[in-house]
């Protein structure tokens, strides 16, 4: 699994990076706090390795939500985790409109949910 993990905040960065240290197998990733970096990133060679994108929804330069609306528009195809601290059921209900979201998750993030994602197919 090559994943890329798209947060403004460098704790809960960190904290990720963590669980992703106690898993059993190799998990390639790479981090970035920048959305607008990560879509140059996606348009990419190395971008189009990432099988998926575990993502925030608020973020100061663009959100989560506008993040997926310029993935659309660049045709970009990947899977994607939202994982917020968003307990607003109109975000859970939202993300149901976005074929490529395959999972929501209300941060802190537990290591079985983190598995949950490195395992997804």
């Amino acid at each position: 699994m090559k994943a890329l993990i798209i947060d403004d905040d460098q704790t809960y960065l960190i904290i990720i990076e963590a669980l992703l240290s106690m898993q059993n197998e190799t998990v390639d990733y790479l981090q970035i706090n920048d959305p607008v970096k990560a879509l140059e990133l996606l348009q990419t060679e190395d971008g189009k390795s990432f099988d998926k994108i575990l993502l925030d929804i608020n973020m100061p330069s663009i959100n989560g939500w506008e993040f997926l609306d310029e993935m659309k528009k660049m045709n970009i195809q990947k899977k994607v985790f939202m994982l917020t601290s968003s307990i607003d059921l109109y975000d859970m209900e939202r993300s149901r409109l976005y074929p490529n979201i395959v999972g929501y998750y209300v941060k802190p993030i537990l290591k079985e949910q983190l598995t949950d994602i490195i395992n997804y197919k």
